[in-house]
C-alpha cells in the first residue's frame, strides 16, 4: 500500500479570496504579517495553494470539522494536499439527486429526502410512481405538513427559499418584514453540512409555519462550547509550534520550514476568528 504522501490527485486550484471563511477587520495586523510570510516564500507550487485552499475552505460548523482539520495538519507535513480539495463536498445534493449515493454517512440522503418532500409539499405532481423511496418522501412531507400548518404565499415562498438555499442555488431575498427577514437569514445560515442538521432544518421549518425566526437556532458560522475547548486547544499548539516551544505537533508537522510555518500561521488564523480567540498570533512584526 502507497503512503499518502505518494498519491496525486488531479485538482485544480479555484481562485478564491483566501480569506473568505473569515470575517476580517480593515488592516488587520496579523493578515499583513502572514501576507508577508508569504510574499517572502520563493516559489509556492500548485500542491502547497491546494494545502492553503483546504484551509480556506475549513468551517469548525461542519459535522466532519475534526478530520478535516486532521486533513490539514497531514496535508502541512508534507506540503501536499492529503486530500483533493474539490473532493470536499461532492456528495452534496448540490451535485445532483443521486449525489447521496457516493455518501457514506447517511446524511446526503437524508437531506435529500427533506428536499424531496419539500418539493412535493410545494407541487404535490412533482412525485411520480411508487416504490420504497417514494413512501419515505411521502411519509416526511407529512411531517413537513405538520411542521408548517397551514399553507399561505408567504411559507411558499420561504420554502421555495430554503429549497434553493439547501441546493446552494442563487437566493432572491423577499421583502417580508422585520420578523421574516431575521427567518430569511437563517434559511440563508441552513446547510445539512452543519452539526446540528436535521435539528436546524426542522427548526427553521417549524419558523416558517409560525412566520417568525426559529426558536434556539444555529446555523452556518455557529459553534458551541465543546468546538470552542477544542479550537483553542488547537490554535495554541499552532502558536506553540510556530514559536518554537516543543510540543505535540513536532512529530506531526515535521520538520518546520517557512512554507510550513507560513501555512500554520494561516490555519491559526482561521481557528482564532473563526470562534473568536483573543490570542496573538506569535507572527515578528
Amino acid at each position: 500500500m502507497r503512503h499518502f504522501s505518494s498519491l496525486t490527485f488531479n485538482y485544480h486550484i479555484t481562485k478564491m479570496d483566501s480569506w473568505r471563511n473569515i470575517i476580517l477587520s480593515k488592516n488587520d495586523p496579523e493578515i499583513i504579517q502572514i501576507n508577508k510570510l508569504e510574499n517572502e516564500l520563493e516559489v509556492v507550487s500548485t500542491s502547497v495553494r491546494a494545502v492553503r485552499q483546504l484551509i480556506t475552505q475549513f468551517e469548525i460548523c461542519h459535522f466532519k470539522y475534526a478530520i478535516h482539520y486532521d486533513y490539514i495538519l497531514r496535508s502541512i507535513e508534507f506540503l501536499s494536499p492529503f486530500v483533493d480539495p474539490d473532493s470536499i463536498g461532492s456528495s452534496h445534493p448540490r451535485k445532483g439527486p443521486d449525489s447521496w449515493k457516493k455518501n457514506k454517512t447517511g446524511r446526503s440522503r437524508t437531506a435529500q429526502i427533506y428536499i424531496d418532500a419539500l418539493q412535493l409539499w410545494l407541487n404535490p405532481k412533482s412525485l411520480t410512481g411508487f416504490d420504497s423511496h417514494t413512501r419515505v418522501i411521502q411519509i416526511m412531507e407529512a411531517y413537513i405538513t405538520e411542521l408548517l400548518d397551514e399553507r399561505n404565499n408567504e411559507k411558499e415562498r420561504l420554502v421555495e427559499l430554503l429549497i434553493k438555499r439547501l441546493l446552494w442555488r442563487p437566493i432572491e431575498r423577499h421583502s417580508l418584514g422585520v420578523q421574516l427577514d431575521r427567518l430569511q437569514d437563517q434559511i440563508e445560515r441552513t446547510d445539512i453540512c452543519h452539526y446540528t442538521f436535521p435539528d436546524n432544518i426542522e427548526r427553521v421549518l417549524a419558523g416558517i409555519g409560525s412566520l417568525a425566526p426559529a426558536k434556539d437556532f444555529q446555523g452556518c458560522g455557529s459553534y458551541n462550547s465543546r468546538i470552542k475547548r477544542q479550537v483553542s486547544v488547537w490554535c495554541q499548539q499552532l502558536c506553540n509550534w510556530i514559536n518554537e516551544e516543543p510540543g505535540y505537533l513536532d512529530r506531526v508537522l515535521g520538520k518546520k520550514n517557512n512554507m510550513k510555518i507560513w501555512l500554520a500561521a494561516c490555519l491559526a488564523k482561521t481557528l482564532k476568528e473563526q470562534v473568536g480567540l483573543i490570542n496573538k498570533l506569535p507572527l515578528q512584526n
